[in-house]
């Protein structure tokens, strides 16, 4: 991934102090990812029992997100999506991660920081691990990604808890 979208995506997500944005600020080779290197991700193996309770957490529908609920399972589900594709390449993993990233647009509404923040990171390092999405999606989740960062939930901002933290 070019290390200005590692960064934008990062960047997006909270203040200096983040520990995600910190990361942001780092040197990121155009060869990695947000997360995990592409050649360590594909050393992993696909058997066993870890794989195969990522496998079973992949199979599981993604619902309609939820950011507003901080026990909401479907970001656990999207990341393992996004995981099994990244080692199978199979194409309808990549499909429901870019339906579920744009599913989730405003879902935190109602919600508290701490919901958002709990739930938020899966979902970016699901759309980093499938390559990005679409343009038309991208475009969309990126501003709301920027927006969300200021909107008034219940405990603040997410910024502004980040900071008081």
């Amino acid at each position: 991934m070019p290390r200005r979208l590692a960064r934008g995506l990062l960047g997006l997500l909270g203040a200096g102090s983040c520990a995600l944005a910190s990361l942001a600020a780092a040197e990121v080779p155009a060869a990695r990812s947000i997360w995990i290197d592409p050649a360590r991700l594909a050393a992993l193996p696909t058997s066993g029992p870890a794989w195969e309770s990522l496998f079973a957490a992949a199979q599981q529908p993604t619902n309609a997100p939820n950011l507003a609920d901080q026990n909401d399972a479907t970001n656990v589900r999207v990341l393992a999506k996004a995981l099994v594709y990244a080692r199978t390449g199979e194409e309808h993993y990549r499909s429901e991660v870019w339906s579920a990233c744009q599913a989730v647009i405003g879902t935190e509404v109602g919600g508290s920081t701490l919901a958002l923040g709990r739930e938020l990171a899966a979902y970016v390092l699901a759309a980093d691990l499938v390559g990005g999405l679409p343009a038309d999606i991208d475009a969309v989740f990126r501003t709301w990604l920027s927006d969300v960062r200021t909107e008034d939930l219940v405990g603040g901002t997410l910024i502004s808890t980040t900071a008081s933290r």
